[in-house]
């Protein structure tokens, strides 16, 4: 367990195997795995949220409410193109922003105006070359004739999705989000592993997503999941 600190919490993120607190007085720590320095906070001193990822934390600060992005700088892993471009680390979107989520690789942020921005996560690419002994990882473009390419993720926006959301959630594990638009009915993005995305029609007031279940409130208050159910997930307890 960590030590209780004596200064006040404001905010709070529980990543994949480190967890996050902003303070009242605008300072940031985070314990547990450091791999990458993801639970190394840089020095700033007027934070207002944070977002612990799988192997990024992403924090909102400053007058200018503005984004800064650390830890792993990769949209994927060892295996896969696209190098560090466009990574999590990499975003430069402006200011004025209220909201931010980070998940695998990938993070998705609110501004004041309503305009929600996505980044990271680009289309991935596994390559097994037959003329290098059918063993090693290459990346090179996928369109070559002699190798072979298994598209692995969807892609992210990497940008404005173009609809205005009044709330989101961003998936660990796996690249998609779901948010909820002006007319309260839902807004998906990404892979829609284990049925996470086939969000039932209707109206919501917001929605929570993880890997391969999602649950959601309905604007009259009642609860309902639903996607993969392997462990019990997609049916809540009754009152």
């Amino acid at each position: 367990t960590y030590p209780i600190s004596s200064k006040t919490a404001v905010d709070i993120s529980a990543g994949d195997a480190h967890s996050c607190v902003v303070y009242e007085d605008g300072t940031a720590e985070c314990w547990g795995d450091n791999s990458n320095s993801k639970a190394t906070v840089p020095s700033h001193s007027d934070i207002t949220e944070i977002s612990a990822g799988t192997d990024d934390t992403c924090v909102i600060y400053g007058a200018s409410n503005t984004i800064d992005c650390w830890g792993d700088n990769r949209n994927s892993g060892g295996y896969y193109a696209g190098g560090y471009s466009n990574s999590i680390d990499d975003y430069d979107g402006g200011t004025g922003y209220t909201d931010i989520q980070t998940g695998f690789r990938v993070a998705c942020a609110k501004n004041s105006s309503g305009t929600t921005h996505c980044w990271g996560g680009l289309t991935a690419y596994y390559y097994n070359y037959s003329d290098h002994g059918g063993t090693s990882s290459y990346h090179y473009p996928c369109n070559c004739s002699y190798c072979y390419c298994d598209i692995y993720e969807n892609s992210f926006p990497n940008g404005s999705i173009g609809t205005t959301l009044q709330n989101f959630s961003v998936g660990a594990y796996s690249r998609h989000m779901i948010g909820i638009k002006s007319d309260d009915t839902a807004y998906t993005y990404g892979n829609n592993d284990g049925d996470s995305l086939s969000v039932p029609g209707g109206r919501w007031q917001k929605i929570g997503t993880h890997y391969y279940h999602s649950c959601g409130i309905r604007l009259n208050g009642a609860l309902q999941c639903w996607g993969s159910n392997n462990h019990g997930e997609t049916v809540p307890p009754t009152p």
